[in-house]
């Protein structure tokens, strides 16, 4: 498939694409605009900008081309259909579309089926006890979920279940369930207890619902995108002073991974949606360490020669790195040291305690040992 092809389909599916991150599809960002510009000239694009967001947008020229080509995959962008056809104005609906664009992009790239003809219709066929039906990783945005549980009597009788929650979707998995939220470089006001309960009904659909057999002894749990590891950081400096923003780093989801938004993250998601793509370095990272001690005051995924308590977060989850550092605080004789990608480092040594040690890895060298 060539990159503009690519792209098309993004746009198509997304509604509106950030023209900032066209690198991200691209070979260049470079490229991307003069790609860009050739597509405006050709009728398919037009480039929008309005409160101070520039974007790309999809043309009728450019909706004919993808219905032509896969009419079952884009029956959204149909005349009649609901989806994202329709030229937006509001800038809140903007940033969710290019939102999604972003996210639909990181999918993609960490191998994911996102394109409703590639992926199971949900709930279609699945009662209690059927035989696994998620084979392969496979995001499902908000929209379709609603869709689909409506069906089954699920969101369509409880509107206010999640309405309002900031996930954008859902990335199943074979042995996963995870809500997915991109917060891009805003700072989002988070309603800890309203992600809560899109947690709980995630939980009620998927873990004891029809998808019973192949989840039941799962946790839901949750991906948070952002743009940079400096997004995080301004999270949890607000948590000291908004309950709301703590419940949700601490207590919404176990467990809540932070992953950027470019190449890097979509390593890291491709190891979230495939235990057997993380295996290997999880053994490689506890072999040099001795067993962890679940019985410690601190906890930890492992204990080094010197006592220090270990904790693994080449895939980082937040709520147990603040319970790790926490724990390190609240226990004056305690160390602690924590094993992290080279691009986390500068976020690590901001938040930790100087009890805290890093032990850092080079991501480009874990991507040529280890990933496939």
């Amino acid at each position: 498939m060539t990159q503009k092809k690519k792209f098309l389909e993004v746009l198509g599916y997304s509604g509106e694409y950030p023209a900032e991150n066209l690198w991200r599809i691209f070979s260049s960002q470079n490229y991307g605009e003069v790609a860009m510009s050739d597509m405006v000239a050709n009728g398919y694009v037009a480039v929008y900008a309005r409160d101070g967001k520039r974007s790309i947008r999809i043309r009728k020229k450019g909706r004919e081309k993808l219905l032509k080509e896969n009419e079952v995959r884009f029956a959204m962008l149909q005349a009649d259909g609901v989806g994202v056809q329709y030229p937006r104005t509001d800038i809140s609906k903007r940033i969710r579309c290019m939102s999604q664009a972003e996210i639909v992009t990181t999918m993609l790239g960490a191998g994911v089926m996102v394109y409703e003809d590639t992926k199971p219709i949900l709930f279609e066929g699945q009662s209690r006890g059927a035989p696994p039906a998620i084979k392969y990783p496979a995001y499902y945005t908000s929209l379709e979920y609603k869709r689909a549980s409506g069906w089954q009597g699920g969101l369509e009788d409880k509107p206010n279940v999640i309405r309002g929650s900031q996930s954008t979707g859902l990335l199943l998995t074979p042995t996963g369930v995870f809500c997915v939220y991109n917060t891009g470089d805003r700072m989002v006001k988070w309603k800890g207890d309203l992600e809560t309960r899109c947690r709980v009904e995630m939980e009620r659909e998927f873990v004891r619902g029809a998808f019973t057999k192949q989840y039941s002894d799962i946790e839901v749990g949750g991906v948070l995108m952002g743009k940079s590891m400096e997004a995080l950081g301004r999270y949890i400096e607000e948590m000291n002073n908004k309950a709301s923003t703590k419940t949700f780093l601490t207590r919404s989801y176990r467990p809540l991974y932070y992953i950027t938004n470019d190449n890097r993250g979509e390593v890291q998601l491709r190891m979230i949606a495939s235990k057997k793509q993380y295996a290997p370095l999880e053994k490689s990272m506890a072999g040099k360490f001795n067993k962890a001690n679940p019985m410690a005051p601190v906890v930890n995924d492992a204990i080094d020669e010197d006592g220090s308590f270990v904790l693994f977060q080449a895939l980082l989850n937040v709520p147990r790195l603040i319970q790790f550092a926490n724990g390190i605080k609240a226990n004056e004789n305690a160390r602690g040291l924590v094993v992290c990608f080279d691009f986390q480092e500068n976020f690590m040594k901001n938040y930790l305690d100087e009890r805290i040690t890093l032990r850092v890895l080079d991501f480009d060298k874990v991507v040529r040992a280890f990933v496939k």
